[in-house]
């Protein structure tokens, strides 16, 4: 079985060993790698849910200020701000700061959920267009 240059990678970090050169990675770092991983892992679906919603649905129905807006409000509201009250004054984790970086996307998906059943972005762009 041939590996990817990322998975080689990826397996050889965590084994402390990538193209030869033995490199020792403390233990604690390779729980916050193994923990970060994981959380990623998971929020995949959350990402794919959104952008479908987003973009192939949303956008090509015309509502394209819906989504400038929930995306803007998404990052700079929910999970900036999130992030600074956890990272600065409270100090947090990596994974938990992490983590809180993702509930902008929990969020948004509700919202954009919301929206694709409400059929307020469904418009005629042949219309608009006027071709």
């Amino acid at each position: 079985m041939r590996l990817s240059h990322a998975q080689n990678f990826s397996i050889g970090l965590y084994y402390g060993e990538y193209g030869g050169r033995n490199t020792k990675v403390d233990p604690s770092v390779k729980t916050v790698a193994v923990h970060l991983a994981i959380t990623l892992s998971v929020s995949i679906l959350i990402f794919a849910y959104n952008h479908i919603g987003i973009v192939g649905i949303l956008k090509s129905g015309g509502d394209s200020a819906f989504c400038c807006i929930a995306d803007a409000a998404g990052v700079w509201l929910v999970s900036l701000s999130l992030i600074l009250a956890a990272a600065i004054p409270l100090y947090a984790s990596t994974e938990i700061v992490y983590g809180l970086s993702l509930v902008e996307i929990i969020i948004k998906s509700f919202f954009v959920r919301r929206r694709i059943f409400d059929e307020k972005w469904a418009r005629n762009l042949m219309d608009a267009a006027k071709i």
